[in-house]
């Protein structure tokens, strides 16, 4: 590891190491190490690393940010290596790589966060944890893992507590919150036989698919309106898969498999399979295809919030499109917000990217918010 890494190096040495979900092993040993060389106070949870550094305080600021990132997809689409010796590449003042915008570069701005404000030791008035955490792309247990050991280890020792995510947002906008997750796995069942007896069949999985899913488009344009929040927006019902175990193109499968990803508000996230199950009837078998994730909501005029529109003029308050680990800390009624130097429109693909002035710039608005928190 270099001497007196700057924000960009930082980030180009978190890029170089590839960090795919349940992979991030090697970069979380990165970050002990560069804890040891800058003797930062550190701990582990599971597979996360936290850094803490402690000022006496009755107030904690946490700083969250995932390890991990999705695959790279097609690597000779890249112009230029996602990860190792020779990723991190800088052009026109973007430096691309796997994970730069989601978000190693919200890393690389708490890394050189803590390495400075750890020399300033007891002058702040709240304590700060950054914690590291994996699996955020997958199912957030990560977060879960650390917000626990936060609560039974920690929390009883702060009056106010308040949780920033690095997840990108361009450090224009403030987000407070998203719609919770439920996937349903749809089942229609039928007779197979052949295709050109098919008159013969006394029902047909497909055809019963086609029903179902008018049905649930039905309960999509009625839950629009019927189950919207006001901070979350409305609810969503996307059709994402399809499937038969057919294995011929003359075969009639007996059963069609679809799957759905319904966005959830606080209204209809408890109780979004069951009106599922009451719509379709008998019609076809409903069952979760992993367990739901849970929304998450902070108040708009929480302490938080109030202080980036102090120190950030203009930003947008909104909410998430997808779901962050923000909900773990909201479920526990923390304080979460999400505010990074990312950019959401290029991650999740090819040629993923992150405009290197964006990191100065969280870090002095991140700095700004430890000094008034």
């Amino acid at each position: 590891m270099k001497d007196n890494l700057t924000p960009t190096t930082i980030l180009q040495e978190l890029v170089g190491i590839k960090s795919i979900s349940s992979q991030e092993q090697e970069l979380a040993k990165w970050i002990v190490a560069f804890a040891k060389q800058h003797q930062i106070p550190h701990y582990q949870v599971e597979g996360n690393v936290v850094l803490l550094i402690k000022n006496d305080s009755d107030k904690c600021l946490i700083f969250n940010g995932h390890l991990d990132t999705v695959q790279p997809g097609d690597l000779t689409v890249w112009q230029h290596p996602p990860f190792g010796d020779k990723s991190g590449v800088i052009e026109d003042g973007k430096l691309y790589g796997l994970g730069a915008s989601d978000m190693k570069a919200s890393l690389a701005c708490f890394l050189h966060l803590a390495a400075k404000l750890n020399k300033k030791k007891g002058e702040l008035k709240t304590d700060l944890y950054f914690s590291f955490v994996t699996n955020e792309e997958v199912d957030g247990q990560g977060s879960k893992e650390f917000v626990a050991d936060f609560v039974k280890n920690h929390a009883q020792n702060y009056q106010q507590i308040g949780v920033i995510v690095g997840e990108p947002t361009d450090n224009k906008k403030l987000e407070i919150g998203h719609k919770g997750s439920v996937v349903l796995n749809i089942t229609t069942s039928g007779q197979s036989g052949h295709s050109a007896r098919f008159s013969d069949l006394k029902s047909h999985a497909i055809q019963q698919m086609v029903q179902v899913i008018e049905l649930m488009n039905q309960l999509g344009q009625k839950w629009e309106s019927k189950y919207q929040d006001s901070q979350l927006g409305s609810p969503t019902v996307c059709l994402t898969d399809i499937k038969t175990p057919t294995t011929a193109t003359n075969q009639v499968p007996n059963t069609c498999t679809t799957t759905w990803d319904i966005r959830t508000t606080p209204q209809l996230h408890d109780v979004a399979k069951d009106l599922v199950s009451s719509k379709l009837k008998n019609l076809a078998k409903i069952e979760l295809a992993a367990n739901p994730a849970p929304y998450s909501l902070s108040v708009p005029d929480g302490y938080l919030t109030n202080l980036f529109q102090q120190i950030v003029p203009g930003v947008k308050i909104t909410a998430s499109p997808a779901g962050n680990d923000s909900c773990f800390f909201t479920a526990q009624e923390i304080e979460a917000v999400v505010f990074g130097p990312g950019q959401k429109e290029v991650i999740h693909q090819e040629n993923e990217s992150v405009e290197l002035s964006k990191l100065a710039e969280a870090i002095k608005i991140y700095q700004q918010i430890i000094e008034q928190f």
